[in-house]
């Protein structure tokens, strides 16, 4: 009998006792020495608990003679207290016949010797003749030692799923040393049961340094001291792990000597006993992995064998992780230096370069404040100080005072007197720092360079070498700026040249016709207006202001007798004049700088419905600049007076301009154009 209900087949043998149990026409006598054949438990129960029934098998596993259960009460003799009042409901409902008999149930029993035994019961019962239940009859089978060795197969695979499980959570996480340190940390509190752990690096200097631990705000994790040398804080745990390649299991921490270093802490937060796991890699072990408990006999052999698979996984994914931090600290430097070069040649402004370059070099060089500081000798005034990190106006101040302390052309690296740095490090609290004077080739020009921590810090060679490779890439910034400054103003000064170049051209183009003085610059004012407000980027504007200038470059090639003649051209006259386009691109493509200007000149005379020369180019086909010229040059002519006929009105130009949007010209620049010209434009 039990309360259990079990999951597996029943045996061919409890269904024969089953269908002799329910035999319902003549009262069964069964031969007790059948039931001793039996390799089953069978036990038969009156109305009232008591054993009536028992086989050799009963008694063999309770350990009694027949006897000494047969006529004693089940439920309160051979079961644990607390199973009993559960198994009386089951009792009752198989008495009432309330419990199908084919219905299995798996519950404990206590034998003689204290023991208990776990059976698994298939109950049943005999009638009498008028169907009255007069015995309870229930077969059992001890599966106690299967049920012991699922429960350990079970007990590996959930070791195994979980180790699986971290390791997966490992290789997906970010590579990040600390993080997967701390995983791998939590993993040994939360799903092994531990009071705490920590991961840690088994450094060059021989110290052990805490790479993640678990909970992270546990008292007891706190200033860990380890180390793996022969001192008393390398003669622990995790030093002798690492120093020996083995796990180290300290069973007492306030008896082994081992643990001498650290008992104190440990009675103080009742660390009891501790294990510490090595972590190797095909070449050396890399670090620890230590466990915590508050409990005696917490490790036990399946503990620490999966603990030290779990130390297995942990080092090859901590070791890979660091790898990767140490390439990404070498690649970080080579991307701080490529992104101080992308800015040098992103900008020509040097507040805006210096600014940016200190935003690098703060976070590359792992300091807390930079300054930087250009100063011109010969005044001995600042020019630039641009800082990050500061919280007061003390360097602004401190420079002012100290302008001369470094401004000697024979000091390449100096140190600000000792009661201005004093001040400095006082009011900003730093507690450390690292400088360079820089001096420009040529230049009345020196530069400042300063890094501030607020902690005390001792810079690696490496760390030295990279902070002198920005100090270079600085004076590399400032050169380049402070020469394209001298040759943007030498640029601006030959550009105006050209452009004043280009205006005399087009005004010596317009003399050679009186009638037309003027027309270039106006017709060049106007399309330069209509293009900006059609969107066109600013710096195309420049190139169709020359082009509108130059529109008509090509007419200096067109004899006087057909460009000056007063009446209408005849066809063979008409065909030259319709040449000169064509003679204007040639002219400006071999002038590369005028190149980009060609368009208005070469496509000016094209029409919207395709019926305009040199090429009859028709609607967006027609490069917009020209689209646009198209319109303002016709207008400008129709208002002027030409050799063969007189101005127009303006009414009547704007009359002709709207009846012709949308054939000759672009009905888009026609409706700015108009709108331009009601603005007074």
């Amino acid at each position: 009998m039990t309360t259990k209900k079990a999951g597996f087949k029943t045996p061919l043998l409890f269904i024969l006792i089953i269908l002799l149990s329910q035999y319902v026409c003549q009262p069964i006598q069964i031969q007790p020495v059948s039931l001793d054949l039996a390799p089953v438990v069978i036990l038969g129960f009156d109305l009232n608990g008591k054993v009536v029934l028992a086989n050799r098998k009963a008694c063999e596993l309770l350990g009694y003679e027949m006897d000494e259960i047969v006529g004693k009460n089940w439920i309160e003799n051979f079961l644990p207290d607390r199973i009993k009042d559960e198994v009386r409901d089951v009792f009752e409902k198989i008495k009432n016949a309330e419990l199908k008999p084919v219905e299995v149930y798996e519950n404990a029993i206590i034998n003689k010797d204290n023991e208990e035994r776990l059976i698994l019961w298939h109950n049943g019962y005999l009638k009498d003749q008028n169907g009255n239940i007069q015995i309870i009859i229930s077969a059992g089978l001890d599966v106690t030692e299967k049920r012991q060795l699922e429960n350990e197969l079970q007990e590996q695979l959930n070791i195994f799923k979980t180790l699986t499980d971290i390791l997966e959570q490992l290789i997906k996480s970010d590579l990040n040393v600390k993080e997967r340190a701390k995983m791998v940390a939590r993993a040994c509190v939360e799903l092994f049961g531990a009071h705490s752990a920590w991961v840690g690096y088994a450094a060059p200097d021989k110290s052990v340094k805490v790479m993640g631990k678990y909970p992270e705000d546990d008292p007891s994790l706190k200033d860990i001291v380890a180390r793996w040398d022969d001192s008393p804080y390398g003669c622990g745990a995790a030093g002798r792990s690492i120093k020996n390649g083995k796990h180290v299991l300290i069973e007492d921490t306030l008896r082994d000597e081992s643990h001498e270093a650290w008992r104190e802490k440990a009675k103080l937060f009742g660390i009891r006993t501790i294990a510490a796991f090595p972590l190797v890699n095909p070449k050396r072990v890399y670090g620890t992995l230590v466990v915590r408990s508050d409990k005696s006999g917490f490790f036990n052999e399946k503990k620490i064998q999966a603990l030290q698979l779990l130390a297995n996984a942990a080092a090859s994914a901590l070791e890979s992780a660091q790898m990767f931090e140490d390439l990404q600290k070498s690649f970080e430097k080579l991307s701080t230096l490529q992104m101080i070069d992308k800015v040098i040649l992103s900008s020509n402004d040097l507040t805006e370069v210096s600014e940016e370059i200190l935003d690098q070099v703060v976070r590359a060089l792992n300091v807390d404040s930079a300054f930087l500081t250009l100063c011109n000798k010969k005044d001995r005034r600042f020019e630039l100080v641009v800082k990050k990190g500061f919280k007061t106006n003390v360097l602004e101040e401190t420079l002012n005072e100290l302008v001369a302390s470094f401004l000697d052309d024979n000091v390449e690296r100096r140190d600000l007197p000792n009661e201005s740095r004093k001040r400095i490090l006082q009011e900003e609290k730093f507690q450390w720092y690292h400088g360079a004077v820089l001096l420009l080739e040529n230049r009345p020009l020196c530069c400042l360079f300063e890094v501030y921590r607020s902690d005390v810090f001792e810079p690696a060679r490496e760390w030295l070498d990279f902070f002198d490779t920005i100090v270079n890439q600085i004076k590399i910034a400032i050169e380049r700026i402070v020469l394209l400054g001298d040759l943007r103003e030498t640029n601006l000064k030959l550009l105006k040249a050209y452009d004043e170049t280009i205006e005399a051209l087009a005004q010596a183009i317009d003399m050679r016709d009186a009638e037309t003085f003027g027309h270039s610059k106006r017709v060049a004012d106007l399309t330069v207006k209509i293009a900006k407000a059609l969107g066109v980027e600013e710096e195309k504007l420049i190139h169709i202001r020359r082009g509108a200038l130059l529109h008509d470059i090509g007419k200096l090639a067109v004899p006087d007798r057909i460009l000056l003649k007063p009446g209408k051209l005849d066809e063979e006259e008409w065909k030259i004049m319709k040449m000169h386009p064509l003679y204007a691109q040639n002219m400006l493509s071999k002038i590369e700088y005028l190149q980009p200007a060609s368009d208005i000149p070469l496509y000016h005379h094209e029409r919207w419905d395709g019926s305009g020369y040199p090429f009859g180019l028709k609607g967006e086909d027609i490069p917009l600049s020209a689209r646009i010229f198209a319109v303002v040059d016709v207008y400008d002519a129709l208002s002027s007076d030409r050799p063969y006929r007189k101005a127009w009105t303006k009414q009547e130009a704007i009359d002709y301009i709207k009846n012709e949007s949308g054939r000759l010209f672009d009905p888009k620049v026609v409706e700015v154009f108009l709108k331009m010209l009601e603005e007074g434009a």
